[in-house]
């Protein structure tokens, strides 16, 4: 009839609150749920605060792997993603780049690159890098993936480098191909210890010099005296 209202093509799509799908309406990714953020020294610390308040959310699925991504056309695959997106703002809020950077700070390049891998460790096992899920297909999503892991973490290597390897630096990121980051931690670890070899030698070879130009200098003066003796 003219005057009936049409049914609503609305649906609620969010699910029940006992549900790990479930956002509550005052979440959003910019919250900070712990008492710190990541930091050099507080991993361990931080970590059991992040997964005893996911626990009390009931997303801890989503960090340890047990909460599956659906299929696209599943009617849960929306309300997952967007409870993902929500987890990925709360641990991003709570490392903030600015405590987990890392610098050289005048360690040995094989010292620094030691810290970088463990803190890149511990970030992976909180936050795990998405991973192709495609079975018996020929897409190179996984590849495209770890490559641009590869080369993050490389630009954070060399950016995070003393002053003194600026050369070394400057020649990596113009090499084509640019190296892996193996590699290149190879390459900068080559340059420490050949400038460290050029140090110790320079002692000595301004000592032998202070000695071949001394004995000079002296024979110079001597040869004056009886000069000026014999005159």
């Amino acid at each position: 009839m003219a005057g009936d209202k049409p049914e609503s093509s609305k649906t609620d799509n969010n699910p029940d609150p006992n549900s790990p799908l479930y956002i509550h309406p005052s979440d959003y990714p910019k919250q900070l749920h712990v008492d710190e953020t990541l930091n050099d020294h507080n991993y361990s610390d931080w970590s059991q605060e992040m997964m005893n308040f996911l626990f009390a959310k009931n997303k801890v699925g989503f960090v340890d792997g047990t909460l599956k991504k659906p299929e696209k056309t599943a009617t849960d695959y929306m309300p997952w993603m967007r409870c993902d997106a929500m987890i990925k703002g709360w641990l991003t809020t709570a490392m903030e780049k600015r405590n987990t950077e890392q610098r050289q700070f005048g360690a040995s390049v094989s010292a620094y690159y030691t810290k970088l891998r463990s803190l890149w460790d511990e970030i992976e096992s909180v936050m795990p890098m998405p991973r192709c899920t495609c079975d018996g297909c020929n897409c190179d999503i996984g590849k495209k993936l770890n490559e641009a892991k590869e080369k993050e973490r490389l630009y954070e290597f060399l950016m995070g480098l003393d002053n003194e390897f600026g050369v070394i630096k400057t020649q990596i990121l113009a090499t084509k191909p640019i190296p892996t980051l193996s590699n290149a931690y190879h390459l900068v670890a080559e340059d420490e210890r050949q400038r460290a070899i050029s140090l110790e030698k320079k002692p000595v070879t301004e000592a032998a010099a202070f000695k071949a130009v001394y004995p000079q200098r002296r024979e110079s003066k001597i040869n004056s005296l009886d000069k000026t003796v014999t005159k």
